[in-house]
């Protein structure tokens, strides 16, 4: 779990910050449903799968956690998040070109699926909001590597994409149009029609303000597709699995299907039914398709229009 320590990291020892309210309605307090130390097992076992550049270990020594559920709408999140200055060092250092390589090794299996998800979302896009007449535009917030700017330019859009890890955006600078909405902002691009928001909410300190400046950035009528880990059915993860939707460093809004419609809708969004899309040749991929269409569970891939 441990480097080689960063000279320039702004104390040996994170620093972290509570959140005293609710980050979705306000309300405070809340009640604890897990807590513990970061180098207790198996979190510290399960934060060294992320392969973080340098000394986490050293920096996370004695740090506690506390994941807390609000009593008055059931959100659950982590009270106590990095300070702006470390979570700088997180996303800038400890999250760092070599640690994408080193975590992106270990998900190539599922890369292909991601890319065939990414297709289906433009082809949606594209039913759900019809002919135009001219280009569809399309904004990625968070949006890593532009994976989906380059899938919604394949297909004729006008896309751009804002993610503020710098990172990412020197990797990717022809895809990564801005670090924020500022930037965005000062191209002068517009409203657009649709704007995604993938594995973002569960990362940000304020979703509940994130999602409002998603609104004000998408016309009305307009789509809004997201996608946060599913947190569901747990409180104290149990698994690898259940860890990801919970990770105290950087999944610090743990979402369900209620919670991410309910933070949505109250940003100026309604709740759309996901329509089919195939891009497969294999034929048990159509049946599952057609399937869901009367057998569709719940889930935190949801898509939104904008009211």
């Amino acid at each position: 779990m441990s480097g080689a320590t960063p000279t320039n990291d702004p104390s040996p020892r994170a620093a972290f910050r509570a959140r005293a309210s609710c980050p979705l309605c306000d309300a405070p307090g809340g009640d604890a449903i897990w807590t513990g130390a970061f180098l207790d097992a198996p979190v510290r076992e399960w934060i060294g799968r992320y392969g973080y550049s340098g000394d986490v270990d050293g920096a996370l020594a004695g740090a506690t956690f506390t994941l807390v559920r609000c009593p008055r709408c059931a959100f659950a999140y982590h009270r106590d998040i990095l300070t702006p200055e470390w979570l700088a060092t997180l996303y800038s250092r400890w999250i760092d070109a070599r640690q994408i390589e080193r975590f992106e090794a270990g998900h190539r299996e599922a890369a292909f699926e991601t890319g065939r998800q990414m297709v289906k979302h433009v082809l949606r896009a594209a039913a759900l909001l019809g002919p135009l007449g001219r280009p569809l535009r399309w904004l990625d917030f968070g949006c890593g590597d532009g994976a989906q700017v380059a899938s919604a330019a394949l297909f004729g859009c006008d896309a751009f994409g804002i993610d503020f890890s710098a990172t990412r955006t020197e990797r990717n600078g022809r895809r990564v149009v801005a670090r924020d909405f500022a930037g965005f902002d000062a191209l002068g691009v517009g409203p657009v029609d649709v704007v995604s928001a993938f594995q973002v909410l569960e990362h940000v300190d304020d979703p509940a303000a994130l999602l409002r400046g998603l609104a004000d950035r998408v016309r009305p009528g307009g789509l809004l597709i997201v996608e946060v880990p599913d947190a569901s059915g747990f409180d104290a993860p149990a698994t690898w699995e259940q860890f990801q939707a919970v990770q105290p460093l950087e999944h610090i809004n743990a979402f369900t299907p209620a919670t991410l419609r309910t933070a949505c809708e109250r940003a100026g969004f309604a709740a759309l039914r996901r329509p089919p899309a195939h891009v497969t040749t294999r034929p048990l991929d159509l049946l599952r398709t057609e399937a869901s269409r009367f057998l569709a569970r719940s889930t935190t891939n949801q898509y939104f229009r904008r009211r």
